[in-house]
């Protein structure tokens, strides 16, 4: 298993919120709905996004 994989699953798994932190420093906090090899499902405020993997700069737990 890959390490990104592994890391996803657990954040996933423990529905903790995170800050997520994309390439052009845009910062948004929620929860992964989901994931696969190319995008993540994240929700914040309600809202889910679908966020390319190659936008993701920083997860902060």
């Amino acid at each position: 298993m890959e390490l990104q994989t592994k890391i996803l699953d657990e954040i996933l798994s423990s529905k903790k919120e995170i800050e997520l932190i994309l390439v052009n420093g845009f910062r948004m906090k929620g929860t992964i709905e989901g994931h696969d090899k190319f995008s993540i499902v994240f929700n914040s405020s309600g809202k889910q996004h679908l966020i390319f993997k190659h936008a993701i700069s920083t997860f902060k737990r």
